[in-house]
């Protein structure tokens, strides 16, 4: 029997999905906020101004709205367009998770994150954590080859060996580093499971699901279904390329759930 959620539980799950996928020296801070929206969430002054900036400041592109604190600075009323990704700014880059060091990284992670649920290392405790994944066991001329062919429009990539501890040994893992070419039309989902499935084809014996334990889920187990919301996620990766291709490509169009967000939408 199908079940429909319109909230989720007091940890976060609707149903068997959901929860809190957050680094875990994050987890306080998440809840302290948490604590204190509920306190003001139905504040008609807070509920304002979150509505004035999700209708003029949330989005891209978005259209011009007035940039007070800058009008005060300057006196003298000035509008703004924002339009333009992080580094297009000049801003300085503060880490959101000690493992996200750079906008390149924060691009890749939504995708390089669902290797987190197998063997292979994306990069934590190193320079280029979810910019890079590695294992001891890759056949780097082979997923080179087909990396370059299938994936050249979208992504750059360089070979990369890593010194990591693992399993409390030093360890020289090879690699891939791997760059954006245009963040504006980057699909980092889609890009992660094409990484996913390239790799688990091209290392049958090598390569394994594992479990990944969190504060929200501490045995680790059904990581991969739990971040794609697809019940049986792994069984999916066993399907012939272009069978999976399909499978994935339908699941990640969520045409039905955009309908049915569609009556709880703060703004169009």
């Amino acid at each position: 029997m199908q079940q429909t959620f319109t909230n989720p539980n007091e940890h976060g799950y609707y149903g068997d999905f959901g929860g809190a996928f957050i680094p875990e020296m994050l987890f306080a801070n998440v809840a302290q906020l948490k604590s204190q929206y509920l306190q003001i969430m139905d504040d008609e002054d807070f509920k304002k101004e979150v509505n004035d900036l999700l209708q003029h400041y949330v989005g891209r592109p978005t259209p011009l709205f007035l940039a007070k604190r800058l009008s005060e600075q300057y006196g003298t009323t000035i509008y703004l367009k924002r339009e333009d990704l992080f580094f297009d700014w000049n801003y300085k880059w503060v880490n959101p998770s000690p493992a996200l060091q750079n906008f390149e990284a924060c691009l890749l992670y939504p995708g390089l994150c669902l290797f987190e649920a197998t063997n292979v290392s994306v990069g934590r405790g190193s320079d280029y954590s979810f910019e890079w994944i590695g294992a001891s066991w890759f056949n780097m001329p082979a997923i080179v080859m087909v990396w370059q062919n299938i994936l050249k429009d979208d992504i750059k990539i360089e070979t990369l060996r890593l010194t990591m501890l693992v399993d409390n040994e030093i360890e020289d893992i090879k690699g891939i580093r791997i760059k954006v070419i245009a963040p504006n039309a980057f699909n980092p989902v889609l890009t992660g499971l094409i990484f996913l499935k390239l790799i688990k084809d091209i290392h049958p014996q090598d390569f394994k699901w594992q479990p990944y334990p969190t504060n929200v889920n501490p045995t680790g187990a059904n990581h991969l279904s739990l971040l794609l919301g697809i019940p049986d996620a792994e069984k999916l990766f066993d399907l012939p390329l272009k069978d999976w291709l399909n499978k994935v490509v339908s699941a990640l169009k969520v045409t039905q759930w955009e309908k049915t967000m569609q009556p709880y939408l703060l703004y169009d």
